[in-house]
């Protein structure tokens, strides 16, 4: 997974919870490709987080936009 996150070690929103010691790369699971694609699942319990940071890819955006509206007319159903 490093090449496909290579960016994000780079974005100042990423780079200061892993300066604070309060995040690193071990935390991420999945990326939206994997969940997208069914090879990962969305959050296993309620104390899970999902943090989603887009580095400038507007499909990522849109994929991202499609999961949520979709998991939420899902739940209220």
């Amino acid at each position: 997974m490093t090449s496909v996150f290579a960016g994000y070690w780079k974005s100042g929103d990423i780079l200061a919870p892993i300066a604070s010691g309060a995040w690193d790369k071990h935390h991420l699971v999945a990326t939206l490709e994997d969940l997208c694609r069914g090879r990962h699942f969305d959050r296993s319990s309620a104390d899970d987080i999902t943090i989603y940071k887009a580095v400038g890819t507007a499909l990522e955006d849109l994929a991202a936009a499609s999961l949520a509206y979709d998991a939420t007319v899902a739940e209220q159903a």
